[in-house]
């Protein structure tokens, strides 16, 4: 039996990343223009949550 070698970044290639971040609608307005420069817009998904803090 052969074996082959690989590192997780050649695994991970092909894969779907998630970014997730919480932060003011202002500041998510500001940065989502970068990253639709860089992501097809129908790949971005966006919503309104409340974290419940203080």
């Amino acid at each position: 039996m052969k074996r082959r070698r690989t590192d997780i970044l050649r695994l991970n290639v092909h894969l779907p990343l998630v970014l997730e971040f919480f932060d003011k609608p202002e500041t998510v307005d500001a940065v989502l223009p970068r990253l639709q420069e860089w992501v097809p817009a129908n790949h971005i998904l966006r919503w309104e949550a409340e974290c419940g803090c203080p």
